[in-house]
């Protein structure tokens, strides 16, 4: 056990090293969701330029949505590695933009469309030290599957 929590502390380590803060969640009472317990703020790459965003506190995701027949060659939905991802692309699929905080203090909506939250997923695997090749997978099964998903 101890050597679990180890391993654990040390991934978080190496994910953090990336320069994307850890978010603070905790799973709903089915563990098939979890919610973010204080805003969520990371500086990321939209449009050619970098901005400061925020995910408010509440916001409630089901990680990584990927189907149970091809997490054996990724990622389960709350592994450790694609949880700051999920949790970027989550945000935009559900309200269409993101909250950006602008260099005066003020948090405007910025919109995105359905590709962009997806380059986002795929940047933010990268940084979390995702392989290049199960990011091919991943970005591409949004890519193709993840059209019902916005539109709701």
């Amino acid at each position: 056990m101890t050597l679990m929590w180890v391993q654990l502390r040390r991934m978080k380590m190496i994910l953090t090293s990336s320069g994307l803060p850890w978010p603070k969640y905790k799973p709903n009472d089915d563990f098939t969701k979890v919610i973010l317990l204080e805003d969520y703020i990371a500086d990321i790459p939209l449009r050619g330029r970098t901005v400061c965003i925020r995910i408010q506190k509440g916001f409630i995701w089901d990680g990584a949505s990927v189907p149970r027949i091809a997490r054996t060659s990724t990622y389960g939905p709350f592994h450790i590695k694609v949880v700051i991802g999920s949790l970027l692309h989550d945000f935009p699929y559900r309200f269409h933009g993101y909250d950006v905080m602008l260099d005066n203090g003020a948090i405007v909506r910025i919109n995105v469309n359905r590709k962009e939250s997806d380059k986002i997923l795929k940047w933010a695997l990268g940084e979390c030290h995702v392989g290049s090749y199960i990011r091919f997978k991943m970005y591409h099964g949004v890519r193709i599957g993840g059209r019902g998903a916005w539109k709701n």
